[in-house]
């Protein structure tokens, strides 16, 4: 009776070890599809990234080929599909942003959102990505990267 005992527990360690090792292989393929998931995004953005570059460089080549022939003050240069935003833009967003919303708390101290929750907010209000890195005064990448980061969780 003992050896029988002692033939189903051998027999039970070595279905547990089995289904052990069936469980470390499907954790290990997970991590694999989540690195080549995550290398493919990041690949994505650092395309969009070097795309922007391009587009700004020729923009910027433009602007100082309008300076040198002396047009450069009654020309304006447009960015296509709102990519960049002007030096006064910028002025007037940092103007708006030192004047962010902060939430006081009863010892005095003060709370300002940061922006990934504003990016989150403004995005669940259904406003557009261009719309928000406008508004956020930041790229288009890092708004798209922000939403997806956060529906990947």
């Amino acid at each position: 009776m003992l050896g029988f005992f002692i033939i189903i527990s051998f027999f039970i360690h070595a279905l547990s070890l089995a289904a052990i090792y069936v469980i470390y292989q499907q954790l290990q393929h997970s991590k694999q599809d989540q690195i080549k998931e995550m290398d493919q995004l990041m690949h994505s953005y650092i395309q969009q990234i070097q795309q922007e570059n391009n587009e700004l460089q020729e923009v910027l080549q433009k602007k100082s080929n309008l300076e040198q022939s002396g047009q450069a003050n009654q020309q304006y240069v447009s960015v296509a599909q709102d990519n960049y935003v002007t030096k006064e833009t910028n002025q007037e967003q940092t103007e708006e942003w030192d004047t962010a919303p902060i939430i006081p708390t009863s010892e005095g101290d003060s709370v300002e959102t940061s922006l990934e929750s504003r990016v989150l907010q403004l995005h669940q209000d259904g406003v557009p990505i261009n719309e928000i890195a406008k508004q956020l005064n930041c790229g288009k990448t890092e708004v798209s990267l922000i939403i997806q980061f956060q529906k990947g969780k």
